[in-house]
């Protein structure tokens, strides 16, 4: 069931883009790869290095504490994302996220997030006005984060989604590491903790070789 493909948004830094790009590649030839610059440079050339789809949007959303427009704008970018690859999972890569390894999903899921559980949902009780029972009260979207595409194609979940932004959407949760496991929740999917994906700052023995995807490696800013 290894159907996923890869989103990867960037901004201005080469370097460390194509240093993700290229270690993904090392291990995962094979895997779609959707490269997006969110208003930042060109990166249209690493894209044909890579064997990548590239899409050059002018327009800068960012990732942390998005304003109700942004964060919509970011989802759009998923949707169209999971329209264009027509995989049943996506892997969110970011320039910090180091990948050592083949990538295999051998069961069905909602989303694999880094397991922080000291990162407490700032939405908890608006998950509740769901009449959901979320299994967790944490969130660790990050990068090295894959997601199934249920709720970014399928209509049940995409008017849940709609309704949350038009009546309780707050930006303290518009960060993408909490934002997309919230909207999980609220369409009452459970989250776990992703068994491969460290933190090389937060999981002990980040670099552990059980681990396929080290995220916040930085030695290459």
């Amino acid at each position: 069931m290894n159907s996923f493909a890869v989103y990867h948004q960037c901004y201005k830094n080469e370097k460390a883009t194509n240093f993700a790009i290229e270690n993904f590649r090392k291990h995962n030839p094979d895997v779609p790869y959707y490269l997006i610059s969110d208003g930042g440079l060109n990166f249209e050339h690493l894209a044909k290095k890579y064997n990548c789809i590239y899409v050059h949007d002018e327009n800068n959303t960012g990732l942390n504490y998005l304003p109700k427009d942004r964060a919509q704008r970011m989802i759009e970018r998923i949707k169209t994302f999971f329209n264009t690859v027509n995989t049943e999972y996506g892997l969110y890569m970011e320039d910090d996220v180091y990948c050592v390894n083949k990538i295999e999903l051998k069961r069905p899921f909602n989303i694999w997030m880094l397991p922080q559980r000291n990162n407490k949902l700032s939405v908890y009780r608006t998950i509740l006005q769901y009449n959901q029972k979320p299994n967790v009260d944490w969130f660790g979207g990050c990068g090295g984060t894959i997601w199934n595409r249920n709720i970014f194609v399928e209509q049940r979940y995409i008017d849940i989604i709609n309704d949350f932004f038009q009546n309780n959407y707050n930006s303290c949760c518009g960060t993408i590491d909490e934002l997309i496991p919230t909207l999980y929740l609220i369409c009452g999917l459970e989250c776990e903790g992703s068994e491969f994906l460290s933190d090389a700052n937060a999981t002990g023995d980040a670099f552990n070789e059980r681990y396929k995807l080290i995220h916040a490696y930085k030695k290459m800013y």
